[in-house]
């Protein structure tokens, strides 16, 4: 527009060569995203060959825009005008406003009358503390605008441009920019090609879950707009420095590299092509559809993972998700190789498993070996996801060689074949697994385990306890998971410390929430005594103890309600001996319990004692234990019984006490001091 005004003046002044200098106001010139006030075109030295021009523009409002610029000066000292062209070879462009820190620039000048072909070209225009060269070549058929920039100071450019927008997120970027860029198109904008690089690029957001460090760039971008779409294609290299985008964390020691093609309009984007390989560490590639409108919607997605090493992929991206979300460190070998698919109504994952092995860095936890595949999709077909490991372990609790096999389909995953897990030197065995509406608030599963020729020195040994002989067995029943709730079909029963141990009316309501609340009935009979304080400091007893726990109720596991008793069998069927050092726990457990026995002297002579009968009840309610089922003495109630000479017996006299008290007392048994004798 500013040529024409040029013209339009050249023509009303042509033939008056007495004047020396004439000015034409045009006021305000606006259109459709702008509008320029103060609008002033001066022709000075009209007698010469080569007059000078001057274009004041006071105010120049866009749109985009918060703020316009302001009194911006287009000026040529010696115009030159012939039959066929128009030129300026000593133009300025001058500016008093923000956005500039030099305030006069070089412009060049090209018009030929005949082509009706134009060229202007701005010079030395210095922005964010660096430089900025633009040309522009107009046709009747074509234009172009050619834009290059030498290292643009990021931080400085952002807050310039902070003044004219509001738009910019506020990333508080750093480094240099360098860029090349192309502008062309016939009668509208038909293409945009920008190349280059950013040095030390830095960013963080205003939350810190998104930032980047000394990173350079190199980019290369084509866009084209297709009536209400633009079609977008490039390459971006990161060449180093380190990125957060949370939960992710990566450095760029070894180059990474993106390609991608894409389109995108307000309501669709639609990536056709996008691949990432960085290094050996990490490569997939995938398309993608989305809907960005106010119903947004994945309306198709695919990504395929070559094959990768674990170590290399955990230490790059995944180390700093598990171990901020998870507290989670691990040791990893290995390789995986994956690949996921939605089309809108289908959608499926595969993951193969190559010698994989997963190890926490404290080494308590640990699966090796693992081959084979995960295979899941959401029809109702049949679809084989089979695992083999060579073993594993928890704590001290080793695990075996085995194998599973599955079906994974939709909201269901159901166990094909029985699962037998060596476990210590005995076998776990699970005949039946199903779950259904898997990570949904309904979501339902049952399981039947067993457990088969497990001895008690392993897991003793695995627990760091006293070895004990002989077997553990156990009877387990179908255990149901539904309405969040877990429940034994039938008595949960194990043979441990010679006796036996039945747990009936199992019940777990919120097993995978905040606090769990368990209910039971307990029903004990005749544990071994001696096998049983030998794993402990209690100090050793012999016989045998019976009892039950009936209303048990744990919240977060910890007792919160129940009615117990515990006492000798009538039918007890080994001796009845109790050592001094369990003679002093029971008295110091009861908090002041008394000893009484025939002579103290005498005591001292003996290490055990006879007894007739143990025998101990407690109502648990409200963090107090009230004694109950309690055998009167003289005077207290008897918790052991004494039984020939020399005579022992424990006596206790409080009816209730505290139960954390009585739990901190368990706890320090070992401590405790001597009981006292009568």
């Amino acid at each position: 527009m500013i040529y024409r005004w040029f013209l339009l003046s050249l023509l009303l002044t042509t033939p008056v060569h007495a004047l020396d200098e004439m000015a034409l106001n045009l006021g305000e010139v606006e259109s459709e995203g702008w509008k320029l006030k103060g609008v002033v075109l001066t022709v000075r030295d009209l007698s010469q060959d080569k007059p000078e021009i001057n274009l004041k523009i006071q105010e120049a409002i866009l749109t985009a825009l918060k703020q316009p610029l302001k009194n911006l000066n287009l000026s040529c000292s010696r115009l030159e005008y012939q039959s066929d062209k128009i030129s300026c070879a000593q133009g300025n462009l001058q500016t008093d406003n923000t956005l500039l820190e030099k305030s006069d620039s070089i412009l060049i000048f090209n018009y030929d009358l005949k082509q009706k072909n134009m060229s202007v070209e701005l010079k030395q225009f210095a922005l964010a503390q660096g430089k900025i060269q633009a040309k522009i070549i107009t046709t009747p058929a074509h234009w172009q605008a050619d834009i290059t920039t030498q290292k643009l100071v990021l931080d400085s450019l952002a807050k310039k441009i902070q003044h004219f927008t509001d738009k910019l997120p506020n990333f508080k970027p750093q480094g240099k920019l360098t860029l090349t860029s192309q502008i062309s198109g016939n009668v509208g904008l038909e293409q945009i090609v920008i190349k280059g690089d950013i040095e030390k690029l830095g960013f963080e957001s205003s939350t810190g879950m998104q930032a980047g460090q000394q990173l350079n760039l190199l980019f290369n971008t084509t866009l084209q707009p297709l009536k209400n779409t633009w079609k977008v294609n490039g390459s971006l290299e990161f060449k180093q420095g380190e990125m957060l985008l949370d939960p992710v964390y990566v450095t760029f020691a070894k180059p990474a590299n993106a390609e991608f093609e894409f389109s995108w309009s307000p309501e669709l984007l639609n990536i056709s092509h996008l691949v990432y390989h960085h290094s050996d560490i990490l490569n997939f590639e995938g398309y993608t559809e989305l809907n960005l409108g106010k119903n947004f919607k994945v309306k198709e997605l695919f990504v395929r993972f070559d094959k990768t090493a674990l170590p290399s992929l955990y230490e790059m991206y995944l180390k700093n998700w598990l171990q901020n979300s998870y507290n989670l460190e691990l040791v990893t070998s290995g390789a995986l190789t994956a690949e996921f698919g939605w089309d809108g109504q289908n959608s499926m994952l595969s993951t193969q498993f190559d010698d994989v092995s997963l190890e926490n860095l404290q080494q308590s936890l640990g699966w090796q070996g693992i081959n084979g595949t995960i295979q899941w999709h959401n029809q109702d077909e049949d679809l084989l996801t089979e695992l083999r490991w060579k073993g594993g372990y928890f704590g001290k609790v080793k695990l075996g060689q085995s194998a599973i096999k599955l079906d994974l389909s939709g909201e269901t995953v159901k166990l094909l074949a029985p699962v037998e897990q060596p476990i210590l030197d005995g076998v776990l065995r699970v005949e039946k697994f199903s779950l259904h509406h898997l990570g949904k608030a309904e979501m339902t599963w049952e399981i039947s385990p067993s457990f088969r020729q497990i001895s008690m020195e392993s897991i003793t040994a695995a627990l760091d306890l006293p070895a004990l002989k002989g077997k553990f067995v156990s009877h387990l029943p179908l255990f149901r998971y539904h309405d969040k709730q877990l429940h034994a079909e039938g008595k949960v029963s194990f043979q441990v410390f010679d006796g036996d141990i039945v747990l009936s009316d199992l019940k777990i309501a919120n097993l995978f929430g905040k606090s769990p609340v368990l209910k039971a009935n307990i029903d004990i009979q005749k544990l071994n005594l001696k096998t049983l304080t030998g794993i402990t400091n209690f100090g050793e007893i012999q016989g045998q103890l019976s009892g039950k726990i009936s209303q048990l109720q744990m919240n977060n596991w910890q007792p919160v309600s129940f009615d117990a008793q515990f006492a000798t069998p009538k039918d007890n069927a080994l001796p009845r001996k109790i050592s001094q050092k369990a003679v002093n726990s029971l008295s110091n457990l009861g908090g002041g319990g008394v000893v009484n026995a025939l002579s103290q002297g005498v005591l001292s002579f003996f290490e055990d004692f006879s007894y007739e009968k143990i025998n101990w009840g407690c109502h648990l309610e409200n963090k107090v234990c009230q004694l109950r089922h309690m055998e009167p003495a003289t005077q207290g109630y008897y918790i052991v019984k004494g039984s020939g000479l020399p005579r022992i017996d424990v006596i206790g006299y409080n009816k209730e006490f505290s139960w954390d008290t009585l739990l901190n007392r368990l706890k320090t048994l070992a401590k405790t001091g001597k009981p006292v004798f009568k």
